[in-house]
């Protein structure tokens, strides 16, 4: 029996773009290389899995004829649609193809077995809560510059997102830098995961189209995101995160400055570092702190100095170029605040934003 599906191809195709995002090509399962199409209620519902997830999303039709359910080649699809103008589609659904119609012509895909297509769901016990969406993905673009690649400690490969004390915290670190963002959210709830770094990368695709409000659903195992005829579930790294605050020291010396200034003079500086420390100085002393890299080997050094308001005490304080230079790229606001204690322990940036701390680890000097 045939399904007759008559659809907008520029609503088709945004929605298979965006699901395609999941979808892995060249995989070992034939699942990942696929969407899932179900059809019924005048609707769509496309999904696509990498094995660890999946993501889908309503796409609305004029007409469907009966109920239907199967499984294409994504990528051929994407492709099929990319290079036809927006028009009206007529799709015919049976047991062996999809045949697309449109004013010109027409292309055929085979149809696979729906049957072995995943399916995930949450566990039975599930947290749920809802938010602005601004806030989840404010939370994802403040830490997610900090995420590790460790296939030893694979519980930093992610951002950890507590709800916890009347807080929602985003969390992530690679054990060299850190970045913790926090927002006030009256609950009693108390819950906490770890979304890997591909999961967050996604829900930002998601974020960027749903509704204002997302629902969020965590479980021992799974991360969901349902909003605006989207969803997406993902499973969680398992395992502790580390603690945390309890890494974030109290700080004794502190100077207020301009970040597009101090960025420049980093990224200049940094030009000359050696190339296998990265190692930059930082110096206060009378109002001017003065950044410093040089690589000996190369008889090669720079050298820029800052003005600032200081005053305390000669300071001096190491880092690696690249990790500094990433963490004050990522503060959004024109100025920020330097928190110091000792040449060995850790720094902190804190942004005029409030609820984001930055904390950087030193690099030992040379006498």
């Amino acid at each position: 029996m045939e399904t007759t599906i008559k659809v907008q191809k520029s609503e088709l195709h945004a929605k298979l773009r965006l699901v395609g995002r999941i979808t892995q090509p060249g995989k070992v399962n034939p699942a990942t290389e696929q969407f899932l199409i179900s059809a019924g209620g005048n609707s769509l519902r496309v999904t696509g899995t990498d094995i660890f997830g999946s993501m889908s999303a309503s796409v609305s039709c004029v007409e469907v004829s009966q109920e239907a359910e199967f499984c294409i080649d994504a990528k051929k699809m994407l492709d099929a649609l990319a290079e036809l103008p927006d028009q009206p589609l007529t799709i015919h659904v049976n047991d062996f193809r999809v045949t697309v119609q449109y004013a010109s012509g027409q292309f055929e895909i085979a149809t696979h077995d729906e049957a072995l297509f995943p399916q995930y769901a949450l566990d039975s016990k599930v947290t749920n809560f809802t938010l602005k969406k601004q806030i989840f993905a404010d939370g994802i673009r403040q830490t997610i510059g900090c995420v590790a690649n460790d296939e030893l400690r694979p519980v930093m490969n992610g951002i950890f997102v507590e709800l916890k004390n009347d807080k929602l915290s985003f969390v992530a670190t690679n054990a060299n830098i850190l970045a913790l963002c926090e927002f006030d959210f009256e609950t009693v709830i108390e819950v906490s995961a770890i979304v890997p770094a591909r999961a967050v990368k996604l829900i930002s695709a998601i974020l960027a189209v749903c509704d204002e409000e997302i629902e969020v659903g965590i479980s021992e195992k799974f991360i969901s995101i349902r909003s605006g005829g989207y969803t997406f579930n993902y499973r969680l790294i398992d395992g502790r995160f580390p603690n945390f605050r309890a890494v974030i020291p109290q700080t004794e010396k502190s100077v207020i400055v301009h970040k597009p200034t101090l960025l420049g003079a980093l990224k200049r500086a940094a030009l000359f570092a050696n190339q296998s420390s990265l190692l930059i100085e930082l110096n206060l002393n009378n109002n001017i702190l003065t950044v410093k890299c040089e690589d000996i080997d190369y008889i090669r050094s720079a050298k820029e100095d800052v003005s600032v308001d200081y005053t305390d005490e000669k300071f001096a304080i190491g880092f690696n170029a690249n990790f500094l230079i990433n963490l004050i790229s990522s503060v959004d606001t024109e100025v920020c605040t330097l928190h110091f204690s000792y040449p060995d322990k850790a720094a902190l940036i804190t942004p005029d934003t409030s609820g984001v701390t930055l904390l950087i680890m030193p690099m030992m000097l040379k006498s």
